[in-house]
């Protein structure tokens, strides 16, 4: 499945890996989110809830471009710079580029949705928007 993510007239798509807690992560979509950066490597959003933890496993294979999920936190995690922690969950990387992630440091909406669609089609998809925004 991919998601879009949407933010200052930017946007950006991630396949999501077929695990349980990346369906879970689906689920919620469509959603509007707050990213913030975090470490400078990577940008951080709160989730409403924390997702199931049945995608757990050892990887070895961190780049940026990831979509995680920290576990001792509940939220997400998008990695734009190099990194390695424990108590990640993979969920999907991103497609093509994320160099929005980089270019954009303070706290911004976002909008997140789904569809599922062939992973080789770059169709954006419609981002619904919050009330006044």
């Amino acid at each position: 499945m991919r998601i879009r993510f949407t933010f200052n007239d930017r946007s950006l798509t991630a396949t999501l890996y077929d695990n349980p807690t990346a369906r879970d992560f689906a689920s919620m979509l469509p959603s509007d989110l707050e990213i913030e950066d975090y470490g400078k490597n990577e940008k951080i959003v709160y989730l409403p809830r924390k997702l199931t933890e049945d995608g757990s496993g050892p990887f070895g294979n961190e780049r940026p471009g990831d979509l995680r999920y920290f576990k001792p936190w509940g939220n997400l995690a998008l990695f734009y710079d190099d990194y390695r922690w424990d108590g990640l969950i993979r969920l999907g990387r991103f497609d093509g580029g994320f160099e929005p992630l980089s270019a954009t440091s303070s706290a911004s909406e976002w909008s997140a949705s789904s569809r599922s669609m062939p992973t080789n089609s770059r169709s954006p998809l419609p981002i619904p928007r919050k009330a006044g925004a």
